[in-house]
């Protein structure tokens, strides 16, 4: 049983199989190739979906997962220097993270030039993410 962030509704318990774990670790690994190179910064508590994906997607690629102490989540300037020092590559999470981000932060967020992100995001937030941090953006969801 894992935990549901309530991203597109209330947070629940899940039952997650095996085979739906894997279906999503293949179409991550399709939708957003990582390698042994990257090091993918997690946020997720262990027991939420997101998490699988992190530690997944991560092992899938001999990859590096870089754990977020929770409480930079609430200092985004703080969050995103963390970011940059950790040198991380990837990084996924829920879309409420990111407008405090894009309010406080935008300009460290130039400095991780490397740094791409996957999670399922409005339009506007993809759009202020692109013009403010530079680069280009595709959302889902």
């Amino acid at each position: 049983m894992i935990f549901t962030s309530g991203t597109t509704g209330r947070p629940k318990g899940i039952m997650m199989t095996h085979r739906a774990a894997l279906a999503f670790f293949r179409g991550m690994a399709w939708q957003a190739p990582v390698s042994s190179q990257d090091r993918i910064v997690s946020f997720a508590p262990l027991n939420f979906d997101f998490s699988l994906l992190d530690l997944g997607w991560a092992a899938g690629a001999g990859a590096t997962v870089v754990q977020v102490p929770r409480m930079l989540l609430r200092h985004p300037r703080r969050f995103v220097g963390y970011l940059a020092r950790q040198r991380g590559t990837w990084v996924s999470g829920v879309p409420s993270i990111w407008p405090p981000v894009l309010r406080h932060a935008a300009d460290a967020l130039r400095a991780c030039t490397c740094l791409r992100g996957c999670c399922s995001v409005a339009s506007p937030i993809l759009s202020l993410w692109c013009m403010r941090c530079g680069g280009h953006g595709r959302g889902c969801g």
